[in-house]
């Protein structure tokens, strides 16, 4: 299991001054994929952000997220000019299910100035889907500077009785 991490607490962990960056809120149409993965229409209006976390002066991570409102009350009428959807979500929005999808690729023309690297630079990305109790919450892709990540999680199934 991996768990949702505050990418804000994760950068600023390293020792490295946080920032975040809004580039895009829409209600949009999503794709037939991420439809599918939330479990909802493609003709239904979901919140899309796109963001950049920075750790000092490089792109720490890139977020395309998308969220369903109807399960996630109060997110579309967050304008996240200030704050993240991450943090916002860990501490608003309660899950059941997790699944992450992890893998290399390389930035592309379209991700490569949003990631402000080189085209065909090394990039982690990370797909997840969130849900409550069988109902889709958020799909989001993160993409990470291949060279300049690591992926830690640790899960214990110890219970303490008091």
């Amino acid at each position: 299991m991996i768990r949702i991490p505050s990418i804000r607490e994760e950068i600023e962990a390293q020792g490295h001054i946080y920032r975040y960056e809004l580039l895009q809120r829409r209600l949009a149409k999503p794709s037939k994929a991420v439809a599918e993965g939330l479990g909802v229409d493609e003709d239904t209006r979901l919140l899309n952000l796109r963001c950049r976390h920075w750790a000092g002066r490089q792109v720490f991570q890139y977020e395309n997220r998308w969220i369903n409102p109807d399960s996630a009350p109060g997110a579309s009428e967050q304008s996240f000019e200030d704050f993240g959807p991450n943090d916002w979500l860990i501490n608003t929005v309660p899950y059941s299910n997790v699944d992450h999808e992890i893998s290399a690729v390389s930035a592309t023309r379209i991700t490569a100035p949003v990631m402000d690297v080189p085209v065909a630079t090394p990039l982690l990305q990370v797909r997840r889907l969130t849900s409550l109790h069988g109902i889709g919450v958020t799909a989001v892709t993160l993409l990470h500077p291949g060279h300049d990540y690591v992926l830690r999680s640790a899960h214990s199934t110890e219970t303490s009785q008091t």
